[in-house]
């Protein structure tokens, strides 16, 4: 065989496991506690919020910011956090990449998604959000 298959089989394989790497990093996440890391105000300790971490020089995330944007209107448990000024948490929860979406349930990190997100799949993620928050933390339109 070629020594060009070995090379595309070697730089195919590093990829794969660069990939892997950020996935297995959002498994370990979970169960994390936030509320320690953080010296927020919109941490509280009982409720479900959605963190959104994006960096201005990413392109997939200024598609995603407009997006959230827009879910922010309809609810008020979304926060967006720039990992550039918000790098301490980032770092603490473990995030290496951006976007990345994390659900954090009282207090705790119960599920992360990494990459750009359809809309359908974040208003799910939110109906699910806002469907186990209780209704007094929840503000009408």
């Amino acid at each position: 065989m070629s020594v060009m298959f070995y090379v595309v089989v070697g730089v195919v394989s590093a990829v794969l496991l660069y990939q892997f790497s950020f996935y297995f990093s959002l498994l370990r996440m979970r169960g994390r506690r936030v509320v320690d890391m953080a010296n927020t105000s919109f941490f509280k300790p009982k409720g479900r919020v959605l963190l959104y971490f994006y960096s201005d020089r990413c392109a997939p995330c200024r598609d995603m910011t407009l997006l959230v944007d827009g879910l922010m209107l309809e609810n008020n448990n979304v926060v967006k956090l720039n990992v550039q000024h918000d790098a301490v948490l980032a770092r603490a929860l473990g995030i290496r990449a951006t976007p990345t979406f994390v659900v954090v349930d009282d207090g705790k990190v119960s599920n992360a998604l990494l990459g750009a997100q359809s809309i359908k799949k974040l208003r799910s993620l939110l109906k699910r959000v806002v469907g186990k928050t209780s209704l007094s933390s929840v503000q009408p339109m």
